[in-house]
């Protein structure tokens, strides 16, 4: 099985200092003005690491509504059955926490898991 995984991870950031300036929306393809309703985030930071297994991450920070941290974490897997996808979440998820006890003081957290299967043989 070959794809990506984003793993997302929210919490409630403890830094009220995020002045940065808005990251536009920009659709993909046109639609009629929907852009004004979707909410706006700041970019704190992108970021590269290793994951344990050796693969390569990307990860994103952003701060929503001044108060609420995000954390996008993407990495593909090439593996051939269900098991490596799932660990592989299970070290982006650790990496993602990690990410987030530097920017909040991580007491509640949402995950969301996006698995993009591109081929499964």
């Amino acid at each position: 099985m070959k794809g990506a995984i984003l793993h997302t991870v929210v919490t409630i950031g403890r830094r009220a200092d995020w002045e940065m300036e808005d990251v536009p929306f920009k659709p993909r393809k046109s639609s009629p003005g929907y852009e004004a309703y979707f909410p706006k985030y700041k970019l704190l930071e992108r970021m590269e690491g290793t994951l344990p297994n050796g693969a390569g991450f990307t990860a994103s920070i952003k701060a929503f509504r001044s108060e609420h941290l995000i954390i996008e974490a993407r990495t593909d897997f090439d593996d051939a059955g269900c098991e490596g996808p799932l660990s592989v979440k299970d070290a982006l998820n650790d990496e993602a926490i990690k990410i987030a006890k530097e920017y909040s003081e991580f007491r509640l957290s949402e995950e969301y898991t996006v698995y993009l299967v591109s081929g499964s043989g």
